[in-house]
């Protein structure tokens, strides 16, 4: 029983009726980790670990509830938010320390490693476009290294736009030879 006061200093003490919560949370078990999907819980752990919360908080609490079943679906909607907001700042923070780490904590000095694999591939896509026919040489120079839009190159070459098409995949193509036969080697 708690005190109900009316005011005046007088109180009178009222019952509340005695919820059991194991029946409530046995027969609203199926809502609740709907809402709790619907709230952004993806995987079957999660749901499970929410759910419990969910159930420690109604265990918990002692005040009266008039419609217990949606009560519960509010505290798992709050609940599964919480999760998944905690989640994204989870996230990213470990996404940031991902970042830090692999650069050994100095984010804005390039890895010496990466920068020289990046410059021996650049070198070996130049050789392999150097043993091309000029023509395709060309239009790759165009579309790749100048960025030219298929109109651009076929404005600039004199030709029609499907043209440039046909060029541009014949001339990757060769490419493509070249970088196989160049790796076998």
């Amino acid at each position: 029983m708690r005190p109900k006061s009316f005011g005046s200093g007088v109180t009178e003490n009222v019952t509340s009726p005695s919820i059991d919560w194991e029946k409530v949370l046995l027969e609203s078990e199926p809502q609740i980790r709907s809402v709790i999907h619907r709230y952004g819980a993806r995987s079957a752990e999660e749901i499970d670990d929410i759910f419990q919360n969910v159930c420690q908080i109604a265990i918990g609490h002692r005040d009266p509830v008039q419609n217990p079943a949606a009560w519960l679906s509010g505290v798992a909607a709050k609940q599964a938010q919480n999760y998944c907001r905690s989640q994204g700042r989870y996230n990213k923070y470990v996404g940031i320390f991902r970042q830090d780490f692999s650069s050994g904590g100095r984010s804005d000095e390039p890895d010496p490693v990466e920068f020289l694999l990046q410059e021996e591939r650049h070198r070996f896509v130049r050789e392999a476009k150097g043993r091309l026919s000029s023509g395709d040489q060309e239009i790759l120079s165009l579309s790749f290294e100048k960025g030219l839009s298929y109109k651009q190159i076929a404005e600039k070459l004199g030709i029609s736009v499907d043209a440039v098409t046909s060029r541009l995949h014949r001339a990757r193509r060769a490419l493509k030879r070249e970088l196989e036969q160049y790796g076998q080697q």
